[in-house]
This record gives C-alpha cells, sequence and structure tokens, in this order.
C-alpha cells in the first residue's frame, strides 16, 4: 500500500510543479536509508497508528532523537514540546482528544507529516479465563497486559 500510495503522491506534485522522482526500495535498504544513515526526502511509511494518536509522542519527541529512535526527522520545537508533556498529563477523553487535535494543527504547520490513514484495531478479550488485563487508549492488547495477565483459576 505504501509503493502505491507514494507512486499516487509523486504523480500528484507532478501535477503541481514539483519535480518527483519515486524510488521504490526494500524494507531493509528503507531502515538503513532513514534510520541509520537520514537519506531522505519524503518517506512514504506505513505503520500501525492505534485509534489514540501514541504517534504523535514517540515520532516528534526530542527525547526520541538519536540514531534508531522514532524521530527521524529530527524534529525539535518548544511550543510542541510543552504541548505534548501537557497532552500526557490527561485522563479525560473529551481533552485528550482537543490536545492531539492542537498537536496536529502544530504538526501541520511546521513538518509535512500526514497520516494516510488509520487501520482500526478491535481487541477481544475473554475475562472469565485471564485476569490482570490493563485497558489503555490503545486497548487491552498491548506490551503491558501481555506481561501481567494471569490465568482465572
Amino acid at each position: 500500500m505504501e509503493a502505491q500510495s507514494a507512486i499516487l503522491i509523486a504523480q500528484w506534485w507532478k501535477k503541481l510543479g514539483v519535480d518527483t522522482k519515486t524510488n521504490l526500495v526494500a524494507f531493509p535498504t528503507l531502515i538503513n536509508n532513514v534510520w541509520w544513515e537520514n537519506k531522505f526526502d519524503v518517506i512514504v511509511f506505513g505503520n500501525i497508528i492505534e485509534p489514540f494518536p501514541v504517534h504523535l509522542q514517540y515520532y516528534f519527541d526530542v527525547k526520541e532523537i538519536y540514531q534508531y529512535g522514532w524521530n527521524v526527522m529530527a524534529y525539535k520545537e518548544d511550543r510542541y514540546q510543552k504541548a505534548m508533556y501537557d497532552w500526557l498529563k490527561v485522563f479525560d477523553w473529551d481533552e485528550s482528544r482537543k490536545g492531539a487535535f492542537k498537536l496536529q494543527e502544530i504538526l501541520a504547520d511546521d513538518l509535512p507529516h500526514i497520516p494516510l490513514f488509520v487501520l482500526k484495531n478491535i481487541h477481544a478479550y475473554n475475562n472469565t479465563r485471564f485476569k490482570g488485563w490493563i485497558e489503555q487508549y490503545n486497548g487491552v492488547v498491548n506490551k503491558d497486559s501481555l506481561s501481567c495477565i494471569k490465568p482465572v483459576n
């Protein structure tokens, strides 16, 4: 899906007068170019983004600017960092949603990062057989739950 999206975007940019070249590469080459060597102008990269946009933290936090870190664009913006840390302290769903929109508005002004689509994940679990599930915004199937659940005996 990423390759097809990249080709379509390149064609649209050419119609707008932006000279583009699409270079489809194997996944290991993509990882090398993006995370190790930082050799890219624009990337179309597929990722599973949870319904709650935790990627707004990981991909744009200054703490993730290092080799192999998630902030491959080396994005630094004090206004964003403050808004992000304030957002991470909110537990009310509606207020958190407003904070996420604010973060996206800042990114829209500063950085050309465009989520093309979001996969919907539905997690079903049986709490009569297992206990200790940790519910989070992105559901119960997460590393925290999977390391804590125990059979109900």
